[in-house]
């Protein structure tokens, strides 16, 4: 049973993971995170076969062959991509101010690596409040390009890469940008300088981060 478990598992695992992640982390990521996830679903499976009555037992046996994947499959494309109000609410603020609308995201993955970006409207009131949860800082002095972003900190030049291929994200479209940018002392690891740009024309916010 959970030789045909892990089967089924991977194949989903590549089903979904080498469109989403590449072919080279794509299959890793199937036999890694598949591979996890079987033997867990399976070993919960060999317990319940142990309680099961002897003629429930090849049921629930073909039930959970069926159900690991498919199984896998939701949870994989939840994680991959995750809806937006909870995005917002794990890497901006939670609970979500009021005068939040308008929330949209996009999740980009490059083998291991993820570069998200958020667009929402906020007032001026809660969008100090967002900076102020988040310890973000005012960065007088920076460069918005047509697919980047950079400013100086005390690690050198610091240049991110825009989302430039989001339907809804414009560079031109942003008339009177702010930069603000998360100290280092709590940026996550792994997780390259967080940053939101802030259009004070229209109340615009846009939040970024890559990891590595």
């Amino acid at each position: 049973m959970l030789k045909k478990i892990f089967l089924w598992t991977f194949i989903a695992g590549l089903a979904i993971g080498i469109p989403v992640k590449g072919l080279l982390a794509g299959p890793t990521y199937a036999l890694v995170v598949g591979g996890i996830f079987s033997l867990v679903f399976g070993l919960i499976l060999w317990s319940m076969q142990k309680i099961l009555p002897p003629q429930h037992r090849p049921k629930l046996k073909n039930t959970g062959i069926i159900v690991a994947p498919i199984l896998f499959i939701l949870l994989s494309w939840f994680s991959f991509f995750p809806p937006a109000k909870w995005l917002f609410k794990t890497h901006v603020i939670s609970p979500i101010p009021d005068s939040v609308t308008n929330i949209k995201s996009h999740m980009k993955h490059y083998g291991p690596d993820i570069t998200c970006a958020l667009k929402f409207n906020v007032d001026e009131k809660d969008f100090e409040k967002i900076i102020k949860s988040n310890s973000f800082a005012a960065v007088e002095h920076f460069a918005l390009d047509k697919d980047t972003i950079s400013w100086d900190s005390k690690e050198g030049v610091i240049i991110l890469s825009l989302p430039v291929h989001v339907p809804w994200f414009r560079v031109s479209d942003i008339v009177k940008p702010a930069l603000y940018v998360k100290s280092k002392e709590r940026i996550e690891v792994g997780v390259y300088f967080p940053c939101i740009i802030y259009d004070e024309s229209n109340n615009e916010a846009f939040y970024l981060y890559e990891t590595y």
